[in-house]
């Protein structure tokens, strides 16, 4: 039930925003006397706006918004929002309209059975466009390659059944790096937020784990080459005494007497050894040389190596019905295919509306 209920706030949410969105093309089309894609480009004036009211909106309600979109506040957001489109050459643009993911689902399960509703199909058909599939209900070509790369790595990631409408939040959370602007890549809004919050969690317990577990094996395989060192130097410091013993008996049985100079550079490296030596004897003591592996906890459920993160935070997550990176000509929403496309954000809390 309560599932049912969150799915349903989340799409009266991305309705209604669609809605206000649509209101303002729909007032300056009737002013203007032009089309969706025209009227993107036309700024009215408060008074202008007031003029085109429409039937199902209360004139408090239309006042606000009228106020509200000759703002500056409204502006400033709708520059950074064509900013933001502009800076990505290839943005996952939505061509399925305003039909959230949900609904998509059920129109190919309604039209062509349940094989044709799986998740992979259904993102497929909201990046290609629900008219662009052929008469069996399989999505056209997908014209965006950043589209096309979050459904193979998707797919990689899960290797479910193409019909399958199972949704791997793990998967989700984890093909970019977490929340991208507070979004999975996929169906977003449609997983359960305690479902993420879950796939969050073990996201950085999982990554510090094994960021922990390649520290004590880097660790262990620096200890053992280290040993191997020591061993290759104390061989090589017997070679050496054995020749040196060697030298000073050749000069013996000659009778003579090595250069001063060449006994001097001997102290000197006997001196300089014997440094070596009692520094490697202090750093043996050091903890840290002191760890073997059997001191280290690896275990999972270790917390002491868990970073300390809030995991009822939610960063932000919108409850869109689909990818909301998917930039239209005005806002950083949802773009469709001409009629009700995505919305731009409206702060309704004051708006009497009700």
């Amino acid at each position: 039930m309560r599932k049912a209920e969150r799915n349903l706030e989340s799409y009266l949410v991305k309705r209604v925003s669609d809605l206000m969105y649509q209101a303002r093309l729909d007032a300056i089309k009737k002013h203007e006397d032009c089309n969706d894609n025209q009227a993107r480009t036309v700024e009215l004036t408060e008074e202008q706006y007031l003029t085109c009211i429409p039937s199902w909106c209360s004139k408090d309600a239309w006042a606000f918004l009228c106020k509200y979109w000759t703002s500056n506040e409204y502006k400033d957001k709708r520059k950074a929002a064509q900013a933001s489109r502009v800076k990505s050459k290839d943005v996952a643009q939505n061509r399925g309209g305003s039909r959230p993911w949900g609904e998509t689902q059920q129109l190919l399960e309604y039209k062509f059975g349940p094989d044709k509703a799986g998740t992979l199909n259904t993102y497929a058909i909201m990046k290609s466009g629900f008219k662009n599939m052929d008469n069996t209900g399989r999505s056209a070509p997908i014209p965006s390659r950043r589209a096309q790369n979050r459904l193979d790595n998707y797919n990689a990631r899960t290797q479910l059944a193409e019909n399958s409408k199972e949704l791997d939040a793990q998967a989700l959370y984890c093909m970019e790096g977490g929340f991208a602007h507070g979004r999975v890549p996929i169906a977003d809004g449609v997983v359960d937020k305690e479902t993420l919050i879950a796939a969050k969690s073990s996201n950085i317990r999982s990554t510090n784990t094994a960021a922990y577990r390649t520290m004590v094996e880097e660790n262990e395989q620096l200890r053992e080459t280290n040993q191997e060192l020591n061993q290759t130097n104390e061989l090589l410091i017997e070679e050496n005494s054995v020749s040196h013993q060697m030298i000073m008996s050749l000069y013996a049985n000659l009778k003579r007497q090595p250069l001063p100079e060449l006994l001097s550079r001997l102290a000197n490296i006997d001196a300089r050894r014997q440094q070596v030596t009692a520094s490697a004897h202090a750093a043996a003591t050091n903890p840290i040389d002191m760890l073997s592996a059997n001191d280290i906890n690896t275990d999972d459920d270790d917390d002491d190596y868990v970073m300390n993160e809030d995991d009822d935070s939610y960063d932000g997550l919108d409850e869109h019905d689909d990818i909301c990176d998917d930039l239209d000509e005005d806002d950083n929403s949802c773009d469709g295919s001409g009629d009700n496309v995505g919305s731009e954000e409206v702060d309704m809390h004051a708006s009497g509306s009700e």
